[in-house]
């Protein structure tokens, strides 16, 4: 006998880093990766493949300097999994950016 919805507890769904980078990495995603010790660096690119410890292989990739505004064409890199503090992926770079536009802090 099955509850109705109402009665039925929520359940909770843990998505484990690994399987989130193999659905980033199957869409072919754009990504955006901040680097330990150096808040102005920002890494830019399409993953083209991981491991187990998270180090990252991007293509295409464009380092972005944010206090200069200057980028650098890195082409095909590696990036070690002890040197990335944060992933995100451009959509949602660009989506907040549209969404938070007339917010004033």
């Amino acid at each position: 006998m099955q509850h109705p919805p109402y009665q039925r507890k929520p359940q909770k769904k843990i998505t484990q880093p690994l399987h989130a980078f193999f659905t980033l990495f199957t869409e072919k995603t754009q990504l955006e990766i901040w680097l330990v010790e150096n808040d102005n660096l920002r890494i830019q690119g399409k993953l083209a493949g991981f491991d187990e410890y998270l180090n990252l292989v991007l293509d295409r990739a464009v380092e972005y300097d944010r206090k200069t505004k200057a980028t650098k064409e890195l082409g095909k890199i590696l990036l070690k999994g002890e040197n990335i503090v944060l992933v995100r992926t451009l959509e949602y770079l660009y989506m907040s950016q549209y969404i938070f536009r007339d917010v004033k802090l």
